[in-house]
């Protein structure tokens, strides 16, 4: 890392992609529920007809096929979906919220706050209140445990 400008455009946009592509077993998983969340009223509608072809359909993909066929299918389904479109639009507009609130917190309070009072590090207290939509899901998804459960509100 000595050799590597971590400062530029390019190390930035890099490190960006790789974070956008990459995903975390966690955050996978949440993919998979909420996938399967849209897919099952369309499986509970099944008759039994409807059902077996459809188990019939899964035990086919679950097949052992050569490696190039299921590489090709793969892709196939991957230039077929819009998840790609709709994962960035998502990241989008939180980017857009998250400078919106910024300008807010910058005008509203930052301005008025007193440096010498503050315990921790102005940037801290900007990104906090950047991904405050953030973390306040995520708080309210992981750590319910006292209290009323706020996320049936």
């Amino acid at each position: 890392m000595q050799g590597v400008d971590t400062q530029s455009e390019d190390f930035k946009r890099l490190i960006k992609v790789a974070n956008f592509n990459s995903r975390t077993e966690y955050e996978q998983h949440q993919d998979n529920k909420a996938q399967f969340q849209k897919l099952m009223p369309v499986i509970a509608d099944l008759d039994e007809e409807e059902t077996r072809i459809f188990l019939h359909l899964i035990k086919n993909k679950s097949r052992d096929q050569s490696l190039s066929k299921q590489i090709s299918l793969n892709l196939i389904d991957e230039a077929c979906s819009d998840n790609e479109k709709a994962a960035l639009s998502k990241i989008s507009e939180e980017e857009n919220f998250a400078l919106k609130a910024r300008y807010k917190h910058d005008n509203d309070t930052a301005k008025w706050a007193d440096p010498k009072r503050m315990p921790i590090d102005d940037t801290k207290v900007r990104d906090l209140l950047r991904y405050q939509h953030q973390f306040r899901g995520k708080i309210l998804d992981e750590m319910n445990v006292y209290g009323r459960d706020n996320r049936q509100e």
